[in-house]
């Protein structure tokens, strides 16, 4: 169960799209030492049998590309995301581990950008959020709000995010609230390493 566990997690990782081999490789050790020591397995086979499957999982990752399409979904959400970022809404993909690290990172983004550009609003997904998207082909759900302190530019912001994404063919809804996050359906996850 624990090398099953193993491979699911380095999987959603490397199908994310987002982490240089060598990042997942570390992340995966620091994640699973314990539990492999808990299971009683020897330290030293922890290394190899994560960077055997990493490489695995990476050679078939890089196959399965060969027969994308030409644009992916994933290529239609970074082009959506480089438009609302053009727009003063900073977007960023796979920010920060939490929500609420994400709130932190980019409010403190914000107040650096701000005196370069105007910035409106923001909307992101953190690292969590992809594990749908690569096993269910269904998100991230992303989170957003505007910096101006009023419903008005909130709905704005939210209404802007979904204008765009819908005209880069990708699907989301929001309900508007400040504290929902933006959900997006029928998304494929094929991100290019």
């Amino acid at each position: 169960m624990l090398l099953e566990n193993i491979r699911h997690y380095l999987a959603v990782w490397v199908y994310a799209g987002f982490g240089l081999e060598q990042d997942i490789l570390a992340r995966a050790i620091a994640d699973w030492e314990c539990s492999w020591q808990e299971d009683l397995r020897p330290a030293a086979e922890l290394w190899p049998f994560i960077e055997r499957v990493t490489t695995e999982l990476m050679e078939q990752h890089r196959d399965e590309q060969q027969r994308w399409p030409e644009v992916t979904d994933c290529d239609r959400l970074d082009a959506s995301f480089a438009e609302l970022d053009g727009m003063g809404i900073l977007a960023r993909q796979n920010y920060e581990q939490t929500l609420t690290s994400g709130h932190a990172a980019i409010e403190a983004e914000a107040r650096r950008t701000v005196v370069n550009r105007p910035i409106i609003g923001f909307v992101f997904f953190h690292e969590q959020d992809p594990e749908l998207a690569v096993m269910w082909n269904s998100g991230p759900a992303l989170a957003w709000g505007s910096f101006e302190d009023s419903d008005e530019s909130c709905r704005r912001v939210a209404q802007t995010v979904v204008e765009v994404l819908d005209r880069h063919g990708i699907k989301a809804e929001c309900r508007g609230e400040a504290n929902s996050r933006i959900l997006i359906s029928g998304l494929r996850w094929q991100r290019r390493r």
